[in-house]
């Protein structure tokens, strides 16, 4: 999920550790909305959640408020742990690293498909591995409608965008059905020498 944080009403998310509190809320909700997206109307027993080791990992809320907001709000969700894994990035420490080296990866090829490259020593390398990934990438952005989709990866994985719109502190509401998919792709504008237009 990609977090447009201009968008964001600062006051809903208080003074004090502002991007964690933002990180452990935005965590809990692409958590469910994954779940009920990939696994609609079924009961759902989730073994583990793995995370990244870092400064999630010491916050007050972070490795157990997810789980147990989720389980007592969710009556088909249940979970057999109460606090989320921290892995370090080191696959040689834990060989289950290998799945935080492999969302890396994506979340890398995904910034710059959605921001663009830098020219570097590196650049034609990178090229070569976002165009084989801007495929899969332009399939993860469709609309949820295709439910025959004829590709495997099918509600296995997605991305999705928020908040459509901006919105103050009076209009929580506002914050509701606020997911969309279309966005300026900003790779392919360079590969094409196209110019976005400002407004």
């Amino acid at each position: 999920m990609g977090i447009d944080d201009s968008k964001l009403d600062k006051h809903r998310f208080g003074s004090k550790q502002e991007f964690n509190n933002k990180y452990n809320r935005f965590f809990r909700s692409t958590v469910l909305y994954a779940l009920k997206c990939f696994f609609p109307n079924k009961k759902i027993i989730d073994e583990d959640i793995f995370h990244e080791e870092g400064q999630q990992q010491h916050h007050e809320y972070f490795p157990w408020h997810s789980i147990y907001r989720i389980e007592t709000q969710e009556e088909n969700i249940s979970f057999n742990t109460n606090e989320i894994t921290f892995l370090p990035k080191d696959h040689r420490k834990d060989e289950r690293s290998n799945i935080i080296q492999l969302a890396d990866l994506l979340l890398g090829l995904c910034k710059s498909i959605l921001h663009g490259i830098k020219k570097s020593k590196t650049v034609l390398f990178r090229k070569e591995l976002l165009d084989l990934f801007l495929p899969l990438f332009q399939r993860m952005i469709e609309e949820p409608e295709n439910k025959n989709s004829r590709y495997s990866h099918a509600y296995r994985i997605m991305m999705r965008f928020f908040p459509k719109n901006r919105s103050g502190p009076e209009d929580l509401e506002t914050y509701l059905n606020q997911f969309y998919t279309n966005r300026n792709l900003r790779y392919i504008e360079q590969k094409s020498g196209q110019l976005r237009l400002s407004f």
